[in-house]
């Protein structure tokens, strides 16, 4: 029985979308919208196949394709609607995006997490989002199970606010494509993690 309220606990999954061709190539996407590649859909059809038997309340997915797409095989295997949402975008990298992390590092492109990119977005601004997000979440879906496909800069930024390490002092290794962590959120943005990259999907 589903049980909402603010005492309650909500368990989130957060999960990053399958393989790009630019992922593979180390190239920076940001808010650029890139399909998934072959090996992509591959990922998330085995991500699906996996997930089949587990109950999500909620499906939320970022509205760029390669997290779109990716979500859109799990859910047409559970049959739930998606809920696509622009808080859950990857960081805009502004006149980063298409270049890859090798030039980045070269031009000296890194920022703090206080500083944008040039039209673009900084690190804060991600978590600031994708804490509001986080809230609208909880206030619905308090005591349930939600899956959110989303980014790797998104994901590390919605894990650093639910463990209120906004200056991001904890080092979070990258992610894997279709990879899973899990936490657990209660009210006021207040999380536990529980798994963190899980890769099992691709691991078979």
């Amino acid at each position: 029985m589903q049980i909402h309220g603010n005492f309650y606990p909500m368990e989130l999954w957060l999960i990053r979308h399958g393989e790009t061709l630019w992922n593979r190539e180390q190239r920076a996407q940001g808010q650029l919208d890139v399909p998934l590649s072959g090996l992509g859909l591959e990922q998330a059809e085995k991500l699906a196949k996996r997930l089949q038997h587990t109950k999500f309340d909620c499906i939320v997915s970022s509205d760029l394709q390669r997290a779109y797409r990716t979500a859109e095989i799990v859910a047409a295997r559970l049959e739930l609607p998606i809920l696509s949402s622009t808080a859950w975008r990857e960081i805009h990298m502004g006149i980063g995006q298409g270049l890859t992390y090798s030039e980045i590092f070269l031009h000296k492109h890194v920022r703090p997490i206080d500083q944008a990119w040039e039209d673009g977005e900084s690190k804060a601004d991600v978590m600031n989002r994708v804490a509001v997000a986080l809230l609208e979440l909880y206030s619905q879906f308090a005591g349930s199970r939600v899956a959110v496909f989303s980014h790797g800069g998104a994901i590390r930024g919605a894990i650093h606010v639910l463990l209120n390490d906004l200056n991001q002092h904890i080092d979070f290794a990258e992610r894997g494509n279709t990879s899973i962590s899990k936490l657990e959120v209660k009210v006021g943005n207040v999380g536990r993690l529980l798994v963190y990259n899980d890769t099992a999907p691709l691991e078979g």
